[in-house]
């Protein structure tokens, strides 16, 4: 399985490394590519890999020193009778002489804690005593949630560490540098089902059409034997106290409940109770404040709307859970599903992906735009899937995003225009703004339509990658 991105955060860790004293904790959600990206970079390097096991503390500490005298070259002990203690073996360790340096690596570091209360203080202590005086990188990896509820517990433990990298979600921009032959039609979708995590991106790696990707969409995901059938329901018992309730709060997002009130409404449970979920789910990265434009100033707190964060979940949720009982009472099943909402559902996250390129866009000075405000418009029930504002320069972009498998003729780009005309605050407010319009689709558009942008200022059409203008 090859490295996917993450350049940025490998040159983080190798700054950190250069230090003389390296204490490094990497954390992040699962699948995000924690141990790839350690194993990545001690692929070359002398290193010590230890992976804490589901187990008690003692198991841990007799599995450490199975590995470390492994590979020294030390005969292990056969028998599980007598462990050493956690800052003994880690002194045996560190005062073992090595040639080209020495890094230590603890995956699911933030296990050892919940099974040993004492751990960070002795872990301390190792550092002080034993990793840093014999020069020793010690690197470890926890998964997110977990680490920060053990932060919780113990506030000291986020300052024992020389440095701290946190991985999150790729953007689309970074998956399609990592598959430059690939159709921007195809990586688009599957950014819409799997998002920024390189752990499901491998379940499309072979994929070259549109009926690959569905079909290890039904055999990974809707089949009950698939390894992402669960994944979600997984994450959330690992995550989260009541995952239950929990599941109807993300389900009714799904459904299109976006406030407090249709949310607490739609679930049955007390506002008070609802309330706590969704600042938990914000917090672990689930869910995040829907960010539009629109005429009246910012909403109202209490009117606050929510949509879900990542892709993978909200496809999850979308298309496995509303069935979830009978995908896994029926094996054959998931054979017959038709994925129907396929297209409504990448409609949107296909809207969400223009803004992230047309931001990025903006900030490499490509188009013309210097973007202070960016994303989807509304007023008076009118919906604009893009309205972008550049102040600097006195510019408004209006565009249209269009998932269909029509292509988009002249006369659909007239009556968008005329609907944007219509938008009584935005054109009173923004007035003396010059307007350039765009017209976002993944399928060709109509002759006419092409011909009239390459006659005409201020109009870009943009066919994946390929730009149509006058300019």
């Amino acid at each position: 399985m090859r490295f996917i991105g993450r350049k940025q955060e490998l040159k983080q860790l190798t700054e950190a490394w250069k230090k003389e004293d390296a204490l490094i904790l990497i954390t992040g959600r699962p699948r995000f590519g924690k141990t790839s990206l350690i194993k990545e970079f001690v692929k070359d390097k002398n290193h010590l890999y230890f992976e804490v096991g589901p187990q008690s503390d003692r198991l841990n500490r007799v599995a450490f020193e199975r590995v470390f005298k492994s590979h020294f070259g030390i005969q292990a002990p056969s028998s599980e009778m007598s462990a050493m203690e956690w800052l003994e073996l880690f002194r045996l360790y560190s005062e073992k002489t090595e040639d080209g340096g020495k890094i230590l690596v603890i995956d699911n570091f933030d296990q050892l804690y919940f099974e040993n209360k004492s751990f960070l203080k002795i872990f301390k202590k190792a550092w002080q005593k034993y990793f840093k005086t014999n020069g020793v990188t010690v690197i470890a990896a926890a998964r997110e949630a977990s680490w920060n509820r053990i932060l919780q517990s113990e506030h000291s433990a986020k300052k024992i560490w020389t440095d701290q990298i946190h991985l999150s979600a790729m953007s689309f921009t970074e998956m399609m540098s990592e598959y430059p032959h690939h159709d921007f039609n195809q990586l688009m979708i599957v950014y819409a089902i799997t998002g920024g995590v390189p752990g499901y991106w491998h379940f499309f790696n072979h994929c070259v059409n549109i009926k690959q990707i569905k079909k290890s969409i039904l055999q990974n995901i809707l089949n009950p034997y698939g390894k992402l059938f669960a994944e979600v329901a997984n994450l959330l018992e690992t995550e989260v106290w009541r995952p239950n309730a929990y599941h109807a709060i993300l389900s009714s997002i799904t459904m299109g409940q976006k406030t407090l009130e249709q949310i607490k409404d739609t679930t049955g449970y007390k506002k008070a109770d609802v309330k706590k979920m969704l600042t938990h789910l914000e917090e672990l990265g689930y869910i995040e404040a829907a960010s539009f434009l629109q005429a009246k100033k910012r909403l109202q707190k209490a009117n606050k709307q929510y949509q879900i964060a990542q892709p993978f979940i909200d496809f999850w949720y979308t298309f496995v859970f509303p069935e979830y009982g009978l995908l896994k009472d029926d094996p054959q099943y998931y054979k017959r599903h038709t994925l129907s909402g396929m297209i409504p559902y990448i409609q949107k996250w296909f809207n969400k992906i223009l803004i992230e390129m047309l931001q990025k866009a903006s900030m490499k000075k490509k188009i013309g735009l210097e973007i202070d405000e960016v994303g989807a418009y509304t007023e008076n029930d009118q919906w604009i899937p893009i309205l972008a504002l550049d102040h600097t320069n006195h510019k408004m972009f209006i565009a249209d995003c269009v998932y269909d498998t029509n292509a988009y003729a002249k006369s659909d780009f007239e009556k968008f225009k005329e609907k944007s005309s219509t938008l009584e605050f935005l054109n009173k407010k923004y007035g003396t703004y010059e307007c350039v319009y765009g017209v976002f689709s993944v399928y060709p558009f109509e002759k006419d339509l092409l011909d009239y942008a390459l006659e005409t200022p201020n109009l870009f059409l943009f066919n994946g990658l390929t730009l149509y203008s006058l300019k």
